[in-house]
């Protein structure tokens, strides 16, 4: 495992997740619709998702465990400042209070990150060479 692949996917993630929330809250202000941002924040950020994971995928060695880019991504999570308070993902839609949608947001990034790895996985091979 490099670690150095980790920490790239972990600070990609982080920050375009960050955009993509304060993108989200945005939309929500403009619309005078907390849900409309919160909606376009679950989208985005699930896309932010997809996007790292591909690019990570195609990026990484045949020698490199797929395990390296979900870590990757749930390191982003915990580098995010919108994560902090609860505000990274969908937790809001789900809890308004901050501990519970902290909670609810990391399982929920958990479980997508680790089902895009899975379908990488299945679906395709890594590119590059173990040199």
């Amino acid at each position: 495992m490099r670690v150095t692949s980790v920490l790239t996917t972990a600070v990609s993630t982080a920050v375009l997740a960050f955009v993509a929330a304060v993108v989200a809250a945005t939309v929500g202000v403009n619309a005078v619709s907390v849900n409309r941002g919160l909606v376009v924040r679950v989208v985005l950020v699930s896309a932010v998702l997809a996007v790292v994971a591909l690019v990570a995928w195609t990026r990484r060695r045949a020698s490199d465990p797929p395990e390296q880019i979900v870590l990757g991504l749930l390191g982003g999570w915990l580098l995010n400042p919108a994560s902090w308070n609860g505000r990274s993902f969908a937790g809001q839609l789900v809890i308004d209070e901050w501990v519970g949608a902290l909670v609810v947001d990391l399982v929920l990034w958990a479980i997508v990150s680790f089902v895009l790895v899975l379908l990488l996985s299945r679906t395709s091979t890594p590119t590059r060479s173990t040199r």
